[in-house]
């Protein structure tokens, strides 16, 4: 009997083997990003697929946990970031972008890393490549003393340095548009926000941001940067044309997920991570002022 079970086990882990393709999700969670530029259609493509997956269109993954998360996130440091940029606040670039980092770190511990531990899959509108491409094309650099020598720091490299401890996703998905068309969908949204965009000095300003920010988006995405020691850069970058229909964009969307299910893409997020090894401590601990 035990010989039996023993031989019937092996039988069902090679057909389970077989129905993934190559990917046994006990062993394996999945990371799955949607960038691109405002108006390229993130939230709607990121929604669909892990609508899709929960309702057990991708066989291969049923019953496996499913998180839908973003960046800004809704945790504190997100909410302080979605308060600046609501009420326009002014604040330094390097602030910003380590009001980020931070954000990111936090997504990391809170959301992306428990549910990778549990085996599940993480669909995440929005990660680090979103910093590279928006932050970097603010254009400065950062000056740092190292020692004696004077040494200048390119902003791109620094904001790889303080997003180092991003882990890479198995899959990022860039949702590439024009950015003429992607703000036409703003401008048909009607309220405030059409009366902003009439704004033709406010409208010519984003143009220009969002060209520049697209360009950034294809450099990243088509390998023309290349930063050694980055873990993040090491992931399956893949483009897709957001200009067309909804309905025409998952196809190709879901194409992709397919492949990377299938093992045509290399997997890149690892099975465990310890959360725990990060120690996490009030501030009090260190200070004491009081409030």
């Amino acid at each position: 009997m035990k010989k039996f079970s023993k031989v019937f086990s092996k039988y069902l882990y090679t057909i389970n083997i077989k129905i993934v393709g190559g990917l046994h999700l006990d062993q394996q969670p999945l990371f799955i990003v949607f960038e691109g530029i405002d108006g390229s259609g993130k939230g709607t493509q990121a929604k669909k697929l892990f609508s899709e997956i929960t309702k057990g269109k991708f066989p291969s993954l049923s019953n496996v946990p499913a998180k839908l998360t973003m960046e800004p996130t809704n945790g504190m440091i997100g909410k302080l970031i979605r308060k600046y940029l609501r009420e326009e606040k002014i604040v330094t670039k390097e602030q910003r972008a380590l009001l980020f980092a931070a954000d990111r770190l936090e997504h990391l511990y809170k959301t992306i890393f428990p549910t990778l531990n549990k085996g599940g899959i993480v669909i995440s509108e929005r990660y680090v490549y979103s910093t590279l491409a928006y932050q970097s094309c603010e254009d400065i650099k950062l000056e740092w003393s190292y020692y004696i020598d004077q040494e200048t720091i390119p902003f791109f490299e620094w904001l790889c340095d303080i997003n180092q401890f991003a882990i890479p996703p198995d899959l990022t998905i860039l949702l590439d548009i024009d950015p003429h068309k992607s703000i036409s969908r703003f401008k048909s949204d009607g309220g405030n926000k059409k009366r902003k965009w009439d704004k033709q000095e406010y409208f010519e300003k984003k143009l220009f941001m969002l060209g520049n920010i697209r360009e950034k988006y294809l450099e990243i995405f088509e390998s023309k940067i290349r930063y050694k020691g980055y873990s993040f850069l090491d992931t399956n970058f893949v483009i897709v044309d957001a200009s067309k229909d909804p309905d025409e964009v998952y196809k190709r969307v879901k194409e992709h997920v397919n492949a990377l299910i299938k093992g045509e893409y290399p997997l890149k997020s690892k099975k465990e991570f310890n959360i725990e090894k990060r120690t996490q401590t009030y501030l009090s601990d260190y200070f004491t002022f009081t409030l």
